[in-house]
Parts: C-alpha cells; structure tokens; sequence
C-alpha cells in the first residue's frame, strides 16, 4: 500500500507546502502521488533542540515511511542578542542532529533514506528591512551548514547543499523571500535537488490500485480480488 515520505524541520518545511511559493514538499507530494503519501512535519520556530523532543512524539509509521528529509539549523543559527533567542550552541547543534538522525535510524530508515539539507543562506539586509531586527548572520548560517555536511559526512545520509547552491547563483537574494525563508526560486531549487535523490526510487514504485483502464466497469470487484484488494 501507500508508502510514507516524512518532511522533518521548521518553518522552511512547514512553508514548504505552500502553493503559492511553489512549496517544495508540495511539489513532492505531486511526485510521490499514487505511491506515497508525504507528510509535512515542519514547525516554524523550532531548533534541533526542539525537534529532538518532539519526534518519539509523532506517532509516525516507520515501518511504511521510505524517506526522511531533514531540514534544520536556521532557528539553531540565531544569533543569541535576547533571552527568547532559539540559538543552539554549535556543539549542541551537532550533537541533537546525530541524535536525530540516530532516532530516524533505530526505527529502521537506513541512512541512504535520510536526506540532510542544509540551512539556507541569510540575505541580511532584506531581513532587517522586513522586520527590524538583526538577528540572523550569513556568517554563522554558513557555520551550520558546514556541520550540517560533516554530519552528513559521518553517518552516510544524503545530504542537499543547499546553502552553496543558493551562494553560487549570481541573483541569490531573489531564491529567498524575506531574507531566511525560501522564495518561489528558492523552493523550485530545492525540490530539484530532492527529487533527484527521490525519482530513481520512485520510478521502480508501481502505482497504488489499479489503472483505471484495467477495471471492468461491470465487473469492478475482479481486479480488486485478483489484486488481493477486496473488503475482507
């Protein structure tokens, strides 16, 4: 039956299931349609160190779930200027990601299942001019996702650059909305990027139920029995 694909993160897979931006999991529940169901389990706000907490929490079926993606260190990245700051110490940082992709693995995804993706790059000018407040570096993101990488690196995940495939763009401030989160440029990058790791797998993936052409319309109950598919 339907397999799942889990989109594990913050407001950058949260808003990822926006159309109107183009979201790149909506765009990978287009993919996956007919052989997976896609679940977006993004939070807007939350750090590792929040992620780590909540995920025994979400009841999610391991046992049809066929990807993972995980997208965190933006919140993590935060520089630390007020007492609400979501800032992760970068040694924390590394050591609730491994936790969490350690989690993904006792549950029995295998590391070529776990897709990593870097935070994103911080316009921070175009940030401050929308809220006022300095409180994301582009400095320190690139400092995240370096150890993102190594991360990565260390337990054999996939892993999605994003970071430097939004820096080596000559417009790179268009592929960000507001400075942190992705624009319609920036969500159609990274679904490209995912779906490079997901097509290969899907592809081999039959269709869940039957083409409609193959049903009898008089007889409809013939495939779904032959198919093992009728209500027992």
């Amino acid at each position: 039956m339907f397999k799942q694909v889990i989109a594990l993160g913050d407001s950058l897979t949260e808003m990822g299931s926006d159309p109107a931006l183009a979201g790149w999991v909506a765009q990978m529940q287009n993919l996956c349609s007919r052989k997976a169901d896609v679940l977006n389990r993004g939070f807007s706000g939350y750090n590792t160190r929040y992620i780590k907490m909540i995920l025994p929490l979400l009841k999610i079926d391991w046992q049809h779930t066929i990807f993972v993606t995980i997208l965190l260190g933006t919140n993590d990245a935060e520089i630390p200027v007020h007492e609400d700051s979501g800032n992760v110490p970068i040694s924390e940082f590394t050591a609730n990601l491994r936790e969490i992709i350690q989690h993904v693995l006792t549950q029995g995804v295998p590391a070529d299942r776990i897709i990593l993706i870097t935070p994103p790059p911080v316009d921070e000018d175009k940030w401050f001019e929308v809220y006022k407040r300095k409180i994301w570096s582009n400095d320190l993101a690139k400092i995240y996702n370096e150890t993102v990488l190594a991360v990565a690196g260390e337990t054999g995940t996939h892993v999605i650059p994003i970071y430097s495939k939004i820096m080596a763009m000559p417009n790179w401030k268009s592929f960000l909305s507001d400075g942190i989160h992705l624009s319609q440029e920036g969500n159609q990058l990274l679904f490209e990027e995912v779906s490079k790791i997901l097509t290969p797998v899907f592809d081999k993936l039959p269709n869940c139920f039957p083409n409609w052409k193959d049903i009898d319309p008089q007889h409809p109950e013939l495939i779904f029995e032959k198919n093992n598919l009728s209500n027992p």
